[in-house]
Order: C-alpha cells, then sequence, then structure tokens
C-alpha cells in the first residue's frame, strides 16, 4: 500500500505552502499555509500550485487517484471471507462436474486396444456394440435397450477428423457429438441430415482450412469430442443387417483422406485406473485432484462463450482459463472452501435430482434443457452423474418413475407418446432398483426392462411399474 505528500512553496520575502497527502482507503487532505510576504498571491498563482500539486500525485500514484478505477482494483484483490469462498467453490464444483467426467470416462474408455473391452477402444475410432448392451454395462452412465451403438472418440488436437455415415436405406440412426461439458453441439442422423450417405469433417476451435468435395464441415467447440452412436435394431433378428451399416461408419484424419486406413494403435497408459467406474472416480476424487484436473482441462476445451460470468466468478477463486492451478498455494480460506466443495455440491446435486423436471402421473419427465444446457450448470451435473451422453428432447426423452421408501417404485401409469413423423427412437433407462422403460418414438413396441434377467415386449406407449 502506499502514501504520497506533496508540498508545493512559492514566494519572495514569504511563502504559500499546499501540501496534499494521500494515503490508502482514506482520502486527499489537503493543508494551506501561509507566512510573510511582500506580494500577495493571486488566484491564478494558487490555481497553478494546485494544479501542479494535483499533476504530481497523479504521476506518482496512478490509477489510485481514480475512485471507480480504485474500487474495481480492490474488488479483484480483496480476500474473500469464508462464506464466499465456500459458496464461490461450490459453484465452481457443479461448473466442473460434467467436464471431469468426460475426461475420465474418455481416458479410461480408450486406454485399450480394439476389441478387448465392449464399448472401449482407441481414440478416433469407432468401437462397434454388436447386440444390445448387457444390464451391468456402464461405459455411459445409463446406456439404452434397443438400439446398438456405435461410439467413438475425437482427438481434434492435431488436426480435423471425418466422420463418415453409410446409406441406411431409412433406417433410423443418429450419432449426437458431445463436446467436453457434455452438450450435444451437433447432430447427424435421420432427423437431421437424412439417411444418405454423408461426410462430415469435425474440426477443432480456430481451425482454419479447407476441406475436400463433399465433406460438410462441424465446427466443435472442444479439442475432444464424444460420438454415441445408435442405430435402430428391430431385435435379435436384425442385427445381421445392423452390422453392414455399422462397417460403414468411418473416422478418417483429415490429413489421410483419400488414402488407405492404418490400423489404429493405442499407447497404454499404465496410470489410469481401468477398474474403478468413471462415476465412482469422479465422486471419489478429492479437491486437491479435482479443481488442478479441471483447471487443466480448460486449456484444450474452453468454456463456452455465455460461461463468462461464472468464469469471472472463478477467478477470485485463482481459478483461470488457460492457467494452471495450483491447490497447495491457494489462500488458507480458499483451500478450505475448495475442500468442503466436493461433498456440499454432490449433496445439491443429488437433492434436486429428486425435482429436476416436471412430474407426469408419477414420471419425471426430463424433456427441457437437455442435450444443450445453457447456464444451467446445475442441471447439466446431474445429467452427468446420471445419464451421462444425453441427448436432444427431439430425439429422445428420459422418463424416470418417482421412487418411494427403499428402491420401490410407486405404482403409476404413464402415456408415452410417440412423435407424429414417425421419426426418433430412444431410450428412458432408469435405476438399478427400478424397472427401465426404453421408449421409441417410430411407432415400434415399447420395451421394458425388469431386473437383468428376463424382458418383455409391451405393445403400445403405456406402462404400469411394478411393485
Amino acid at each position: 500500500r502506499r502514501s504520497f505528500s506533496i508540498r508545493c512553496e512559492a514566494g519572495r520575502e514569504g511563502s504559500e505552502t499546499l501540501t496534499i497527502t494521500k494515503h490508502d482507503h482514506s482520502p486527499f487532505t489537503i493543508h494551506h499555509s501561509r507566512t510573510k510576504q511582500t506580494m500577495p498571491f493571486t488566484y491564478i498563482h494558487r490555481w497553478a500550485m494546485l494544479f501542479a500539486s494535483v499533476l504530481s500525485l497523479l504521476v506518482l500514484s496512478g490509477e489510485t487517484v481514480f475512485p471507480a478505477r480504485m474500487n474495481a482494483e480492490e474488488g479483484q484483490t480483496r480476500r474473500l471471507s469464508q462464506q464466499e469462498a465456500n459458496e464461490l467453490a461450490v459453484e465452481a464444483y457443479i461448473y466442473f462436474y460434467p467436464l471431469v467426467t468426460m475426461d475420465v470416462t474418455r481416458r479410461q474408455s480408450t486406454n485399450i486396444e480394439s476389441g478387448k473391452m465392449l464399448g472401449r477402444g482407441p481414440m478416433n475410432t469407432f468401437t462397434q456394440m454388436r447386440t444390445f448392451p448387457p444390464a451391468d454395462f456402464r461405459v455411459g452412465v445409463r446406456p439404452n435397450f434397443d438400439t446398438v451403438y456405435s461410439t467413438g472418440w475425437l482427438d481434434l488436437t492435431a488436426e480435423p477428423m471425418i466422420v463418415s455415415v453409410p446409406d441406411t436405406d431409412g433406417r433410423y440412426y443418429l450419432l449426437p457429438m458431445l463436446d467436453m461439458w457434455t452438450d450435444v453441439f451437433a447432430c447427424p442422423g435421420k432427423r437431421t441430415t437424412g439417411t444418405k450417405a454423408g461426410h462430415f469433417a469435425v474440426v477443432p476451435p480456430g481451425w482454419k482450412g479447407s476441406l475436400p468435395n463433399g465433406v460438410e464441415r462441424i465446427d466443435a467447440p472442444t479439442a475432444y469430442v464424444w460420438i454415441i452412436g445408435r442405430t435402430q435394431t428391430n431385435g435379435p433378428k436384425d442385427y445381421g443387417a445392423v452390422h453392414k451399416l455399422q462397417d460403414g461408419y468411418k473416422i478418417t484424419p483429415l490429413s489421410n483422406w483419400d488414402r488407405q486406413q492404418p490400423p489404429r494403435t493405442v499407447t497404454i497408459d499404465p496410470a489410469v485406473d481401468m477398474k474403478t467406474p468413471p462415476l465412482e472416480q469422479v465422486n471419489g476424487m478429492s479437491a486437491a485432484k479435482y479443481f488442478p484436473y479441471a483447471a487443466e482441462l480448460m486449456k484444450a476445451n474452453p468454456p463456452h462463450v455465455t460461461d463468462q460470468p461464472i468464469v469471472a466468478r472463478m477467478k477470485r477463486l485463482g481459478i483461470e482459463v488457460g492457467k494452471t492451478f495450483n491447490f497447495e498455494h491457494a489462500d488458507p480460506i480458499i483451500k478450505r472452501a475448495l475442500a468442503a466443495a466436493p461433498a456440499t455440491g454432490l449433496k445439491a446435486m443429488k437433492a434436486k435430482s429428486l425435482t429436476l423436471a416436471r412430474s407426469i402421473h408419477g414420471w419425471q419427465m426430463n424433456t427441457d434443457t437437455m442435450g444443450v444446457y445453457g447456464t444451467y450448470y446445475l442441471k447439466r451435473a446431474i445429467i452427468a452423474m446420471i445419464g451421462l451422453g444425453a441427448t436432444l428432447p427431439e430425439d429422445a426423452f428420459y422418463p424416470m418413475p418417482l421412487v418411494a421408501g427403499q428402491g420401490a417404485a410407486d405404482e403409476s401409469t404413464a402415456r408415452l407418446v410417440a412423435g407424429a413423423d414417425g421419426g426418433v427412437a430412444e431410450e428412458a433407462a432408469l435405476g438399478d432398483a427400478v424397472p427401465a422403460v426404453v421408449v421409441r418414438r417410430s411407432g415400434m413396441a415399447a420395451r421394458r426392462r425388469v431386473g437383468s434377467d428376463h424382458e418383455r415386449v409391451i405393445e403400445g406407449a403405456e406402462t404400469r411399474t411394478p411393485r
């Protein structure tokens, strides 16, 4: 902190003195004194002396002379109270939750050779699931059970990737593309691009270059992208036809376009936990690991443009876009707040999940703010926790029964209305303690899984959950 004292004197046999003093957090003080003088000072003399004094103060003190600028500076450097730090830390935890969950999922899913494990394989390749997923499949938090999956992680840090799809001859499919914040930013498929063959170049932020003829550009908000493709499958007897379509889904680096594709290889990272489910890893992560991890991820996966307010608020915690965050060097107040944030944030997420969407006849209908979440960070985090990979409501809806007691669902009836265009089909997967209802919007039968042992097909879209 700085103090300034400036003294100006003038006169002949006498003198007139003007002293201006400024201390931080205090107003200016001005002291004027006069001794015997033979020539009276005019007002011009006095104003000139005052001007010279203030000008000197400006030079020495810089911006602190301006109250508005001074207040802005103090607002940035002022130490947070514990309560303020606690609130900001929980906001930051919830904001980062999808980003951290996505990256833990990505690292575990791609740290393996092709064909070694269901739903996993190297970056920049499609991993094909040839049958309906088993009931215990948890690469995605809640997969569906009546389309087959074609999933792939794109690494755009070096160059764009071209995603190719075959002509599906009218068969329903979709390839939702999620950025690392879990927003769906593109969704090629029957509803959007049709069922003819196509090529889509997914390019990283800020990329400039030309693309081959016939290739459509898609701008990705982040350097890593998750594609969770689904293809309509009319039961196990339909697998053969579906497998031919799956083989037509390709991911090609731009530099290899029109060239023979070499086999994908992967360098196994032994530091990656390949056994603990991603959700358990994230929920058990300490603040000392979580927040520095999130800060590093922001370097390649920048926040959305609409995130400026929370990005600005997180600066007060010392977390800034593009910069490494050192937890151990944080202010003690901030360290205490960040250390407590995971437990508080998870508690808030779990509490809100019960009232996350409107309830209709005992079913919670998540059809609003799904797939693209805007600044509804709490819902985005909750969906990452209970349904990572959720897509747009135009392509899917996710009804969940309201559960009472020890995991037993209340008996209720919900009419699930099919789309008028007969176009889309998607999933509604529920918790392990209750049945999972999968409803197509393509006029097909709805399927309900009861436990993990058996399933039965229910004609129409009206379902009743058993006790």
